[in-house]
């Protein structure tokens, strides 16, 4: 018998769809930037649109160049999302003229949270942004007011300047991962205005380097914000949920592993 199809959608269960913005680089292995940014998005059941700054051309040993979008092909991208969700996870975004024309989007629609990453050097140690000078001045100039979660490591840290600096610059809360210290076990330290707040887990060491895990991490973090929890709680399930993705990672040469969620 044949099924009115109209009628069978009203069997269904309606689902309430959660979406965020994601900005960030392209890299062909998947492991890291948009690619690995979507895939999570996707288990932690959220809907993610998918913005793209560059493309870089990359592998797991190495970065040999970049293919980058000008201001009026990212706007464009941007101008293309609809409904405009609430939180956005921005990461690579190459060079100054991408920084200036994200940071004129968000001006015009000032409800969107920012969870900013930092990712300036690859896993492999190769520089991902031409002019770092010219790059972090332009981000801290256009973009940093404009963030509601910036996520350092220990070396980017000091290209932004100080906790207090950072915060007095109108960026709401920072949290500096400890992924690249030398402790046993790994914290990442939550500031906001007078307070902080310290999230720690044991650190799960291997031989070889593990990519992805910053850009991972903040995109988690605006996953568990588009699901309805407050910031101390997203921190804390994005980094178990990382942690996990470390613990099962697989080898895919024989200086690099990529994380894998099960």
């Amino acid at each position: 018998m044949a099924v009115h199809i109209p009628a069978a959608r009203k069997l269904l269960p309606q689902m309430q769809v959660n979406n965020i913005l994601i900005i960030s680089g392209f890299d062909a292995t998947a492991s890291a930037g948009i690619l690995l940014d979507s895939h999570i998005a996707k288990i932690l059941n959220i809907e993610p649109f998918c913005i793209l700054p560059t493309l870089s051309l990359q592998n797991h040993k190495n970065v040999r160049g970049h293919i980058i979008f000008s201001q009026e092909q990212i706007t464009e991208q941007l101008e293309n999302i609809h409904p405009l969700p609430q939180f956005a996870k921005i990461g690579l975004l190459q060079n100054s003229e991408a920084i200036i024309a994200v940071s004129k989007f968000f001006h015009k629609n000032p409800n969107i949270k920012i969870i900013a990453d930092t990712p300036i050097i690859s896993s492999s140690g190769k520089k991902l942004v031409n002019d770092t000078t010219h790059y972090i001045g332009t981000f801290k100039r256009h973009l940093l007011p404009l963030v509601y979660l910036l996520t350092p490591n220990l070396n980017e840290l000091p290209l932004f300047g100080i906790i207090t600096e950072i915060l007095q610059a109108s960026c709401k809360n920072v949290l500096l991962k400890g992924g690249h210290s030398n402790n046993e076990t790994c914290t990442d330290t939550l500031y906001s205005n007078n307070t902080q707040k310290a999230f720690t887990l044991p650190r799960i060491q291997f031989e070889e380097n593990i990519r992805g895990t910053g850009c991972g991490l903040s995109t988690a973090i605006a996953c568990f914000l588009a699901q309805g929890l407050d910031l101390e709680t997203a921190i804390f399930k994005a980094k178990q949920f990382i942690f996990n993705g470390i613990k099962n990672s697989v080898i895919v040469n024989n200086t690099t592993r990529v994380m894998k969620f099960i």
